[in-house]
């Protein structure tokens, strides 16, 4: 299984770092001493603030500064994995692999369903991943 999603005040305090801070490089301290303001307690903070990094929703700039990832970035992987999962569910692909890293996926299911996800294939192509479609696992 994939990771959790998010919770509302997790979501709510990552687009309010979002529209805060946007692409900009920030100080953990900085972000820590906002979400505090927002959350009241600074041990509710760096929790909030943990699960972001943890998530991928801030990335690590240097040693102490994160980034806050776009919306799109930042929910791509997390809507792949739960669409696969409920394809895999249904039965319409075997098995798959996604690496966020070089943003591919690798469906195991034969060309014939794999000719049948185009719709899924061409959102995913738009946000720049690849997809490849393999018999399979072995």
């Amino acid at each position: 299984m994939g990771k959790r999603w998010i919770k509302k005040r997790e979501f709510v305090i990552y687009y309010l770092l979002w529209k805060k801070y946007r692409d900009n490089c920030v100080n953990r301290g900085e972000v820590l001493d906002f979400v505090s303001e927002i959350v009241g307690s600074k041990k509710t903070a760096r929790n909030i603030v943990s699960v972001l990094i943890k998530r991928g929703f801030l990335r690590r700039c240097d040693t102490i500064s994160y980034r806050v990832i776009s919306f799109e970035e930042a929910f791509m992987p997390s809507v792949i994995s739960y669409v696969l999962q409920r394809l895999k569910r249904l039965g319409k692909i075997s098995e798959y692999t996604i690496n966020s890293a070089d943003k591919s996926i690798i469906i195991y299911a034969g060309s014939e369903k794999c000719n049948k996800l185009t719709s899924l294939s061409d959102i995913v192509k738009q946000e720049g991943w690849i997809i490849n479609c393999v018999e399979s696992m072995s």
